[in-house]
């Protein structure tokens, strides 16, 4: 009886370690439960695995809240849409517009009086790189008037400081200026 007793309560510590393991998921009771359908109804029994979840996919939060902002995104969308078919129908009307003639060139200034010829030699004393700076902020006319009146060497330094696409302007001005007055004043060469 005794060794009976000995049997017993070594199998209770067995299975109560068993048990214990398995709760605190040491144990792979998940395969046993799979494999056969009875062990599956005693674990479910003992609580030592959990029923399996339904198979249906959970419905998410966001689809069941509404979009408070849903008519405002449809709505920039419309006016996204427009936006971009506004520009689609200005550019096409842009591409079939002809290029439009060059601007004619604005007049040669009246000839320099005796108080401009004080400033073409305050040009002539500054250097090429600011009166680049100070020429781009004056107007054609004015520029072209003082670069006529200044010395060669000294028009032609500011005259290669300046954007090449400012002097190449005020090079087409001069020209025009110098061939339509045949009796003004020729750039000095000195």
């Amino acid at each position: 009886m005794k060794i009976a007793i000995g049997f017993i309560a070594v199998l209770v510590v067995l299975v109560g370690a068993v048990y214990g393991l398995a709760r605190a998921h040491v144990l792979p009771l998940q395969g046993l439960a799979k494999s056969s359908p009875a062990a599956k109804n005693l674990l479910l029994s003992m609580k030592l695995i959990m029923p399996d979840a339904p198979k249906s996919k959970p419905k998410t939060l966001a689809a069941a809240i509404p979009d408070p902002l849903a008519a405002q995104k449809a709505q920039l969308a419309q006016e996204e849409a427009q936006v971009v078919a506004e520009k689609a129908l200005l550019d096409r009307k842009i591409a079939a517009t002809p290029s439009a003639p060059p601007a004619a060139p604005t007049p040669a200034s009246p000839p320099i009086t005796v108080t401009a010829s004080k400033l073409v030699e305050i040009y002539e004393a500054m250097g090429s790189d600011d009166l680049a700076t100070l020429f781009a902020k004056e107007p054609d006319s004015a520029v072209v008037s003082a670069l006529i009146a200044m010395d060669s060497k000294k028009a032609a330094k500011a005259l290669a400081a300046l954007p090449s696409d400012r002097a190449a302007k005020i090079t087409a001005l001069m020209n025009q200026a110098m061939a339509t007055a045949p009796n003004s004043q020729t750039p000095s060469t000195s």
